[in-house]
């Protein structure tokens, strides 16, 4: 997978987000990427794109980490086929 600013190479993570292929994107800002926030940085383009296709987002390492923790320890439902 390449990166969302190669926009000549594909799969790119674009291509991807338009096939909706993910459930959920976890992309955290650093803080150099605040302070540059008029530059368009691959994880910007990605919280971006995340957004306009309305895939859940999030942004924040604390909300991150307790959304992974929940996961985890949700049981697993048995499905009968």
């Amino acid at each position: 997978m390449y990166k969302i600013s190669e926009v000549s190479e594909s799969p790119n993570i674009a291509d991807l987000l338009k096939r909706k292929v993910f459930d959920l994107v976890i992309n955290i800002p650093t803080r150099k990427e605040y302070k540059e926030s008029k530059e368009f940085t691959d994880g910007k383009l990605i919280r971006q794109a995340t957004v306009k296709t309305g895939i859940p987002l999030i942004a924040d390492i604390e909300v991150a980490i307790m959304t992974l923790q929940n996961i985890l320890t949700v049981p697993k439902i048995n499905t009968i086929s």
